[in-house]
């Protein structure tokens, strides 16, 4: 540990056990301590599997900043840019103790250092798609739409919770069977436990419409879909899935 800061001047000289020797002189350089000072006093806690990003800050000494971890790791898909950002999706849960550096553009350059605890903790589960609507306190996921002998494959999506999922259908709550009173897949298509539905139909007139309260009317085929995380206990979420399609009369 350098107790003084500066440039530091000496030679290193090397002997092998026949006497032959080589000597060579090196630079060392110790950067001396503030005056930029870290601002930032802690970080957000991060949900394992979303998006996260936050800003470090310093103040004093001279602009730009150059950012590092000087001890410790962030989780999996976390990084730290040479701008101060911490940015990612992070792949692990716990805590994560980092200690980073920071450093200014002065010359020599003059560094703070700071120790974090940065949280990663397992959101909610729960089911997601491109467009939804709510019936009843129930979610409906629209999925694309499917034509007739063309070849259908979608997967269905969830964030949260610990990967990987598990899906299945379920029967649905007979609260609703007054507005869609026909479930599951059409003939042809299965659901697998990753999630992705695939297959193809030739004939589509067993299709139904309804009319969401307050919301569109939809032509095509209704299951109740139920994803299971990977958590001891395991968490799960559930929802409608429309699979629309040409529409129909009646």
């Amino acid at each position: 540990i350098p107790t003084t800061h500066g440039l530091m001047e000496f030679t290193v000289r090397v002997l092998d056990s026949e006497g032959q020797s080589d000597t060579l002189r090196f630079e060392l350089e110790v950067l001396a301590e503030g005056p930029v000072t870290i601002t930032t006093t802690s970080l957000d806690s991060a949900d394992h599997g979303l998006p996260y990003e936050q800003l470090l800050t310093a103040t004093g000494g001279v602009e730009p900043y150059a950012w590092q971890v000087l001890e410790g790791a962030f989780p999996a898909g976390l990084t730290i840019g040479s701008n101060g950002i911490i940015e990612g999706i992070p792949e692990e849960i716990g805590t994560f103790p980092v200690t980073i550096r920071v450093l200014d553009a002065s010359t020599p350059p003059t560094w703070d250092t700071r120790s974090f605890d940065l949280e990663v903790a397992v959101s909610p589960l729960e089911i997601i798609g491109d467009t939804e609507y709510d019936l009843l306190l129930l979610k409906v996921i629209i999925l694309p739409m499917l034509v007739p002998v063309v070849p259908y494959s979608t997967d269905l999506e969830a964030r949260g919770g610990l990967t990987p999922y598990s899906w299945t259908i379920e029967t649905p709550p007979g609260g609703i069977s007054w507005l869609i009173s026909t479930w599951g897949l059409p003939s042809g298509m299965t659901l697998s436990t990753d999630g992705r539905i695939s297959g193809w139909v030739t004939d589509v007139s067993d299709a139904q419409r309804i009319s969401i309260p307050f919301g569109p009317e939809l032509a095509g085929y209704f299951f109740y879909g139920r994803v299971t995380d990977s958590q001891s206990p395991a968490d799960e979420a559930m929802a409608i899935f429309c699979i629309p399609t040409i529409a129909i009369g009646g």
